[in-house]
């Protein structure tokens, strides 16, 4: 992680980490000079704020080379040279109640994260969505330790629990959002906060439609469906078997070429061996060339997320299905102060895709709409022109959200 500090720093190993936690200790190593001043610490929860954390972290690097990172992330990130404290999957959590089996391996890896801070002493504490894990982390931390806090990517104020805003201003420095109408929530309690763009459009989409049938041999004559399950093993648990339940209903109407995007090998492995169990037919289960497949695909089943939001980019309708636990569901639906889950619904205040969502979440309801989808022209190409007119309201003039964010945090290193 360090090696390119090797002739400015003397190296000393100060501890070892050692928290009975089910994977090896973790030996921390920190670079100390006098004249170091300029070390961050980012934590991202999951793998799009891990992409996220690599943007941010390159273009820091390119801007100042002089910073030193540590911090707690996934593939992504340990590309940009970050080596994680420990698995970014371990806090890869969502809801309520499907955190209570891990609330004790939980707070062994807050207090991990938290004495590595400290010792680190970093300048600037960076953390990236996945408000459980870091609001927890910068709130104990907040008048311990001499840093700086920035939060990236606010809070859902204004669907549901709007008294974040007033917590998160007395912990964060800084708040760096992805919607334009979100700043105003928070800089009203206090909280210096700044539209950067939507990372979701800093990346380079797919145009070539074939591409991906090319490569991977799969015949004109089959509709191909694209599924993307998740990026958590709890909502893998919760989606597989009704998602490809669909695809069983929709391969006695059609010739169908089923792809599925693993997010990481552990859920490639875990498809993989229920698709062998249960004897399912044309499926390729892949971790790579997800907008390829966005692209070529026909139509798209994904669970509610960023994915939903690159899937209309390549201009692929879809249907959009998410579960929770049912105590979990019953608790949102109480506080959720906006009609949809998906961005681009919550954009144009009315289902332009659908969702089907807890008790409509069901392998007879998905199959219907992909049917909908598959069979009609009409439905199909009204869903792509109303998307895309959404999709240039989202927009906005900032091209390099990562080239914003790190300026704003340079500014206040």
């Amino acid at each position: 992680m360090y090696e390119s500090f090797a002739n400015k720093f003397e190296l000393i190993p100060l501890f070892v980490f050692s928290y009975n936690i089910d994977y090896n200790p973790h030996t921390l190593i920190i670079w100390t000079h006098k004249k170091m001043s300029k070390k961050i610490f980012i934590i991202a929860g999951e793998s799009s704020g891990d992409r996220i954390g690599s943007l941010i972290v390159d273009e820091l690097k390119l801007q100042d080379s002089d910073i030193v990172f540590m911090g707690v992330g996934g593939n992504k990130m340990e590309n940009s040279g970050i080596k994680s404290l420990f698995p970014m999957n371990e806090i890869s959590l969502m809801g309520i109640f499907e955190i209570l089996p891990h609330i004790f391996h939980l707070k062994k890896l807050i207090n991990l994260t938290v004495d590595t801070i400290k010792t680190f002493k970093p300048n600037i504490v960076i953390t990236i969505d996945s408000p459980g894990f870091c609001y927890r982390i910068a709130s104990i931390l907040k008048g311990k330790i001499d840093a700086k806090f920035v939060h990236i990517i606010a809070p859902s104020v204004w669907a549901y629990k709007p008294e974040r805003a007033a917590k998160f201003a007395k912990v964060y420095d800084l708040l760096l959002t992805i919607l334009p109408f979100e700043p105003p929530y928070f800089e009203k309690e206090g909280l210096k906060s700044k539209f950067v763009g939507n990372f979701t459009f800093e990346q380079k989409f797919c145009e070539d439609k074939n591409i991906f049938r090319k490569k991977y041999n799969i015949s004109k004559d089959k509709k191909m469906l694209c599924i993307t399950p998740g990026s958590r093993n709890g909502e893998i648990k919760k989606h597989l078997a009704i998602f490809l339940g669909a695809v069983q209903i929709l391969q006695l109407n059609y010739k169908l070429a089923t792809v599925i995007l693993a997010a990481n090998q552990e859920i490639k492995d875990t498809i993989q061996e229920y698709v062998s169990k249960n004897n399912i037919n044309d499926i390729l289960i892949t971790l790579e060339d997800k907008f390829e497949c966005y692209k070529t695909a026909d139509v798209s089943l994904a669970k509610s997320g960023t994915n939903s939001v690159e899937i209309a980019i390549h201009g692929t309708p879809q249907v959009v299905a998410y579960k929770l636990n049912w105590f979990t569901g019953l608790y949102i639906k109480s506080v959720i102060l906006v009609k949809f889950v998906n961005l681009i619904n919550i954009f144009a205040n009315r289902e332009i895709i659908p969702e089907l969502l807890q008790n409509n979440c069901t392998s007879q309801n998905i199959a219907s709409k992909l049917s909908e989808l598959l069979s009609n022209k009409r439905i199909r190409d009204k869903q792509i022109k109303d998307t895309l007119a959404i999709l240039e309201d989202m927009k906005s003039d900032i091209d390099f959200p990562s080239k914003v964010a790190a300026k704003e945090i340079l500014e206040i290193l």
